[in-house]
Parts: C-alpha cells; structure tokens; sequence
C-alpha cells in the first residue's frame, strides 16, 4: 500500500470508529438512513470532529477502581462496513476523488521557479558526496558541511567510553526480554493493569539511531553537534511515555521549574518593578542530558516522589523500577554498530 493509501485507510477507520462506539442516536438501517436527515446530520458530526480535531490533553481522568486504563496497546479493530450510508458515500467519494488527483498529477508535469543555473546548482550540491546536508541545532537554518568534520564529530562524541558503550550485538531481543519480566512483576504485584502490560511491552519495536545536529551558533570551526537519538516505537518508547505522565505534575511543581519562553517572560513581568542596579543573568549547563548520572537522576525521583501520594497505583517503587529500566536499556545504531548510554540520558 502506498502512503495515500494507508492515510486514506486510517480516516476512514476513524470515521467508522466514531459511527460504531457513538450511542448518541440508535442504529438505523441503509434504507431508513438513506431519507433521514438526522442521519445526515449526525455523519456531518463526525466528519467535522475529524477534519477539526481538538487538542489532546493527554490521557483522560480514570475513575478510581476501574479496569479503564489511561494506557493501552493500540487497537486493530476495523468496525464492520455499511453500517451508515452517508459516511460510506463520503468514503467513496473522498477515494475517487483522490484516485483522480493522483491520475492528473501523473499526467501533468509540475514545473518550479527556479533558473536553470539554480537547478544545476542544486542538484551539484545534491551528488557531492564530500559534503553533508541538515538542518541546525537552533534558527531553523540549513547548514552545508564537510562530510569529514560531521564524521569526526559524531565519532569523537562515541568515542566517550564513560558515556557510550560498544556492544557486540543487536540487544533488542534481550531487552524486550528483561522489560517484559520488569513488567510482568509489576502486574503480579497489582501495580499495572493487562492493558498496561499490552501498551508498555512493543511487539514490534524499532532500533533507535543516533545522529547529531550541527551547532552553528557555537561559531566554532568545526562546529559541535547536539546528539540526537531516534528512539519512536522502540522497546522503552512506551514506559518514557507513562513515566512521563506520573513524573511531569512533580516536576511542574519544582520552583525552578520553567515550561518555555513565554512562561519565562510571564515570571519576569511577575517579578513586578526591579531595584536599581539589579542585574539579570543566565547560565548555561554543557550537554545538560548527556551529563546527568543514572544514580543521581534516580535518588533525585526519590527523594520528589515521597511527596506523592502513597496510595497511588503504580507505586513509588514501580515508578523507580521502571525508570530505571528506561535509563539502563537506552541503546541504538549508528552505521552497523551497536551502542549502550552508560551515562546521561537520551536527547530525543
């Protein structure tokens, strides 16, 4: 299936999704759906929560002592068709409609604006192999440079024995292993639900990569590069996400805490009219994530998480169990080697 296709299949499973779980209206047969305009009405609903979609707030509120969970393992139930005749209509007629668009983009050769100097100046930089293409760190520029210089930065940067370790092999097998004995000892313990277990342990996880961003506003020659590691839909993806969940209300309640740029303007300006001679200044820490200690991060976890609730499931242990977990198995690929973070964390 082509890109298109997949999308188109998605929207319309979503459409169907909302049609099948909505018991705002009872169900009605094609032919009563065929002349009523409620029916109209009520696919126009669904159509419009889908091309206008909300903002998430993240996972809903879960009733206490219910099996719900606010994580689970994606669902691959595609609800039967012809259940509403108006959204198999639309469904039909966005597919043909795109089929076509496809069929005349095919026939009709787009052009660009640029001169023909341009073009071959493009397409020289495109084929020299000696040079690297990508975006910044920072500003949203491109930066042009020597493959050589991007090649010894990354390579300095593994080099770090304290930091990164080389492995033998791929260790994805065996960490999908160790994750799934952490996790099923914490459901054997009532701290996660069987849905939880579903969504923490990937079945098909991707290999995380490693690759860097060019620091151009260093203004050193050669520049640095901020490492970057890929880690979407690998095998710990899922626990970062709902480590994330429990942890992020503690750490928005730190006093040092600061969400962004116009959250640190709305503190200054709270700040109210400054004494004379006051002087405001900043610091930076280097490489902030790749320097903080697996040990130290944690006992930090600890010490915040005795001001959570107690009675709160998963408990203060699972949470440090599971983070650590995180912070233990955090590998990837570069090229064809294997590596391990011994120290720090991942910038994802």
């Amino acid at each position: 299936m082509t890109d298109v296709q997949i999308d188109l299949f998605k929207f319309f499973r979503n459409l169907r999704l909302h049609d099948f779980f909505d018991k705002s209206e009872t169900y009605m047969t094609p032919l009563e759906m065929s002349s009523s305009v409620r029916c109209i009405n009520r696919s126009t609903t669904l159509i419009n929560r889908l091309t206008c979609p909300t903002v998430s707030q993240g996972p809903a509120e879960v009733p206490e002592n219910s099996e719900r969970t606010t994580f689970r393992a994606k669902s691959s139930f595609v609800p039967p068709p012809k259940r509403n005749a108006s959204i198999e209509t639309f469904c039909r007629i966005v597919e043909n409609d795109v089929t076509d668009l496809l069929k005349d983009k095919q026939k009709h050769k787009s052009y660009d604006n640029l001169s023909r100097d341009e073009r071959m100046a493009l397409k020289d930089l495109m084929s020299d192999p000696s040079i690297i293409i990508k975006k910044c760190d920072k500003g949203g520029r491109i930066c042009i440079q020597k493959k050589c210089d991007y090649v010894n930065e990354y390579r300095r940067q593994l080099s770090k024995g304290d930091f990164y370790r080389k492995l033998n092999c791929d260790p994805t097998l065996e960490f999908q292993h160790n994750i799934s004995s952490t996790v099923e000892s914490c459901l054997k313990s009532g701290q996660i639900t069987k849905k939880e277990v579903e969504f923490l342990c990937v079945k098909f996880s991707k290999i995380p990569t490693f690759y860097t961003v060019t620091k151009l506003h260093k203004q050193v020659s050669p520049p640095p590069g901020r490492p970057i590691v890929a880690a979407i839909d690998s095998v710990t993806s899922n626990i970062s996400k709902c480590m994330d969940y429990h942890i992020k209300p503690m750490v928005e309640n730190l006093p040092s805490y600061v969400k962004d740029t116009s959250h640190m303007i709305s503190l200054i300006e709270g700040l109210g009219r400054l004494p004379e001679g006051t002087l405001l200044a900043t610091f930076n820490v280097e490489s902030l994530y790749t320097n903080i200690p697996h040990t130290g991060g944690l006992q930090a976890l600890q010490n915040f998480l005795q001001q959570r609730d107690s009675t709160l499931a998963p408990s203060n242990d699972c949470i440090l169990q599971l983070t650590e977990l995180v912070l233990s198995h955090n590998y990837f690929v570069f090229e064809s080697d294997s590596f391990l973070q011994i120290w720090g964390v991942a910038i994802p």
